[in-house]
């Protein structure tokens, strides 16, 4: 047997679980993206260092905005 609400219910439940889904998805593809970016400016920063001051400025006069 089922009540008139149960339905209902079960649907927004559902609704709700999927759009849950969908944010953890997101998140998950945020964080992907900031850990690449933050290993580029890791490597960045080790080829800095090797480098020295003369490279660092280059790098620093390449990611200003015009």
């Amino acid at each position: 047997m089922t009540c008139p609400d149960c339905h209902p219910a079960f649907v927004a439940g559902l609704e709700q679980g999927r759009a849950e889904r969908v944010e953890v998805e997101i998140e998950d593809q945020i964080q992907c993206r900031l850990h690449e970016r933050t290993l580029e400016a890791l490597g960045m920063a080790k080829q800095s260092a090797r480098h020295g001051p003369a490279f660092s400025h280059l790098v620093r006069e390449s990611g200003t905005r015009e």
